[in-house]
């Protein structure tokens, strides 16, 4: 109804996220007023029931904050209104059940304005606390609102030390866990190292190694990983070689992986179907292309020239147009795919050396 009523639903819109934001809070404290009765049998299925409730409250709140888009005047007062639900939902972690932790962290994303201001470093310093508290498997749910962070927040982030350590401590956590998140989780770290060094270009030199050896340790190893993670992965790294070639090239070299990344990369470029991995690609090669002659590491001078092949082949493949889906949803879907590819081995690393 909200969706199909937008000019009619914007004047009672305030007044309809204040009765949710209550609901929902009335809903929270209902949960916590039962858990101290102690009785755990009757509160599991009672805990069941009032979160399909609060599900459902947040997913309205999310229709109603996407039906509004055009309206930013509107999410600003929204926003003031919506903020005790967050700060008392992440001050509640013992009444949190799965599902409604992951919806909320699918609103937050929603919810975030296209400007950043205080509240949103807030609920930036909360999120990330939960994340530490043992919600890294929820790292596919928070991204949306993570990536808003850095898409929309970039200039409070470059001065803010602490925020920035706690998004490179994300990427590191995740790359790191050996035991839980699978690829959906290492998929989802995938792609938020990349949207950090993309709206933060120039301004996180220090973290840059950092990236390129997370990213590598995976690659170069005998794991087996999926077609999907397997591009994620070297997107990691051309991510860094479009940030700063020069940086990029010296963490390769110095770690003896320049040749194994190149020819991984060439040898899978057709796997790059999507628009923004082929203009990843073609910048990316642009930088490199932009080296002086010794600036170039010695292990590749030979299959330098390849460059120039790579830069076209991205050119002679249609591209996988991107289709209007919510953020939560367009992982679901992509989690799907990842889960029926094909486990694949690594290919040999010799193909870089050659004429």
């Amino acid at each position: 109804m909200s969706r199909s009523l937008q000019r009619r639903l914007t004047p009672f819109a305030v007044a309809l996220s204040q009765q949710l934001r209550d609901t929902y809070l009335r809903l929270v404290r209902d949960v916590i007023e039962k858990g101290e009765s102690k009785n755990d049998d009757e509160y599991g299925e009672y805990l069941d029931d009032k979160s399909i409730t609060a599900l459902g409250v947040l997913q309205t709140i999310g229709t109603l904050i996407l039906t509004l888009e055009s309206t930013p005047e509107v999410l600003l007062h929204m926003e003031t209104i919506l903020m005790p639900r967050h700060r008392h939902h992440s001050c509640q972690q013992d009444c949190t059940t799965s599902s409604t932790r992951s919806s909320r962290s699918s609103t937050a994303a929603r919810s975030q304005p296209k400007r950043y201001r205080q509240p949103c470093g807030w609920a930036f310093e909360r999120i990330y606390q939960t994340y530490k508290g043992g919600a890294e498997l929820y790292l596919e749910d928070m991204l949306p609102a993570l990536e808003n962070f850095v898409n929309y927040g970039a200039q409070s982030l470059i001065v803010n030390k602490q925020h920035l350590d706690a998004v490179v401590d994300i990427v590191r956590t995740i790359f790191q866990d050996d035991k839980g998140g699978g690829a959906g989780a290492k998929l989802a770290d995938a792609s938020w190292a990349e949207a950090v060094m993309l709206s933060l270009r120039g301004h996180i030199d220090e973290y840059i190694p950092v990236f390129i050896q997370l990213a590598m340790h995976h690659l170069v190893s005998d794991e087996p990983k999926v077609k999907s993670y397997r591009t994620y992965l070297m997107e990691v790294v051309i991510n860094a070689i479009y940030y700063n070639p020069r940086l990029a090239m010296h963490v390769l070299e110095s770690n003896g992986w320049t040749n194994k990344f190149l020819s991984l990369w060439f040898s899978n470029i057709d796997n790059f179907t999507r628009v923004h991995d082929k203009k990843l690609a073609i910048v990316a090669i642009v930088e490199l292309l932009s080296l002086q002659a010794h600036e170039i590491p010695v292990s590749v001078q030979q299959g330098w020239p390849r460059l120039l092949t790579g830069i076209v082949r991205p050119f002679s493949r249609p591209c996988q147009l991107p289709s209007r889906v919510s953020g939560p949803s367009t992982w679901s879907q992509m989690l799907t795919c990842v889960d029926r590819e094909e486990v694949t081995k690594e290919d040999n690393y010799e193909v870089f050396r050659r004429r």
